[in-house]
């Protein structure tokens, strides 16, 4: 479904079955230049347990 985030338009899926909300990396860095080396970027460990699958907060 289309959704906008800070005037960024973009396509969301709605999973009802989550309680976070998540927006891969990419797409962070591309539109709000955020990275995990961002100030204030915490780690929250890793997605299903693979290492290159990490989350930040």
């Amino acid at each position: 479904m289309p959704a906008a985030i800070d005037g960024h338009e973009l396509r969301a899926e709605i999973d009802t079955s989550q309680g976070e909300t998540i927006l891969d990396a990419d797409t962070a860095n591309s539109l709000f230049s955020l990275t995990p080396d961002s100030p204030g970027a915490v780690p929250l460990g890793a997605l299903d347990n693979n290492p290159a699958h990490r989350i930040f907060g």
